[in-house]
């Protein structure tokens, strides 16, 4: 179990046509989190289907933690401000046209968390140009779906961290639009060659994804991996669980601060530095996906 102290300020997105429809977010611990500025990398949590913007609590407290308690004062490393969505808890794994609305609307919310940092510009500080993304269930086949939209402004995202997201195939197939959405992301299409994309699965536990639906293509900017794999973690997670079992939220709050960058206007380390942090954390083979390919990193 993750525990937090839960602050959400809200943040109007205007220039939206869907402004009325969602509801952008800003995560504070308290006693960690300023309430009146942004002082780290922008990042953004998308909830699943029927999911709550409030899920966003117990990765975005453990990061604030780590950061406080390892990395503060290290000018090479960042906390995350993370925003979350209130999505009015849509069922988007039985309808696509509801996952292209909610991708369309966080472009919208993206283009307006990065103007929030031009009236806060930190000394030293290059204005961020892109935003994290921590996508649970199917928030990870929205996060996928946005760059494939018109109103993606370019390299605005460089990095998907995905939980329980069913890459592979829709849970339920109930209409055409989901099987065109589910076309559009296998060939990974969208994406630079330095967006990194992360997959993990809970395993045999979570009896709402089946695991094997989880795994994304192997390319050099990809990774998957079993909870149960995961060094340090060692069991596997329910479909719910996946976002605050205390072993595997540690483990993503320590990844997510070690890529940060605040140095570069992406916010985030070279592709490269990034996936080799990936595989650290995230494997105990840090070279050897989970279906058994190789995939080593070019300084290797």
């Amino acid at each position: 179990m993750s525990y937090s102290r839960p602050l959400f300020v809200p943040i109007a997105v205007r220039d939206s046509r869907l402004a009325e429809k969602y509801r952008l977010h800003l995560f504070r611990q308290g006693g960690l989190d300023p309430l009146d500025k942004l002082t780290g990398v922008p990042a953004l949590f998308i909830p699943g289907h029927a999911g709550s913007y409030k899920q966003a609590r117990s990765i975005a407290a453990e990061v604030a933690e780590v950061y406080q308690n390892q990395f503060h004062g290290d000018v090479h490393y960042a906390s995350l401000d993370m925003f979350t969505v209130d999505l009015n808890e849509e069922f988007t794994a039985l309808h696509g046209g509801l996952i292209l609305d909610q991708a369309e609307y966080l472009n919208d919310a993206i283009a307006q968390i990065l103007l929030l940092y031009q009236h806060q510009r930190l000394p030293g500080r290059p204005l961020p140009a892109s935003v994290l993304i921590v996508g649970h269930s199917m928030g990870g086949i929205v996060a996928r779906i946005m760059p494939c939209l018109p109103n993606y402004k370019d390299r605005t995202i460089n990095t998907i961290l995905t939980l329980a997201t069913p890459h592979a195939t829709p849970p339920v197939i109930l209409d055409d639009t989901m099987l065109q959405l589910y076309q559009m992301i296998l060939p990974q299409q969208g994406y630079p060659n330095d967006t990194a994309v992360i997959s993990i699965a809970g395993g045999s536990l979570d009896t709402i994804v089946n695991s094997d639906t989880v795994a994304l293509p192997v390319l050099p900017t990809t990774w998957t991996a079993f909870a149960t794999g995961i060094p340090h973690v060692w069991t596997g997670c329910d479909h719910m669980a996946i976002l605050w079992c205390n072993q595997l939220v540690k483990k993503v709050a320590a990844m997510l601060v070690e890529i940060t960058d605040p140095s570069s206007p992406w916010q985030t380390r070279s592709i490269d530095q990034r996936m080799g942090i990936i595989r650290k954390h995230l494997s105990h083979s840090p070279h050897v996906q989970i279906d058994g390919s190789s995939q080593r990193s070019p300084s290797d």
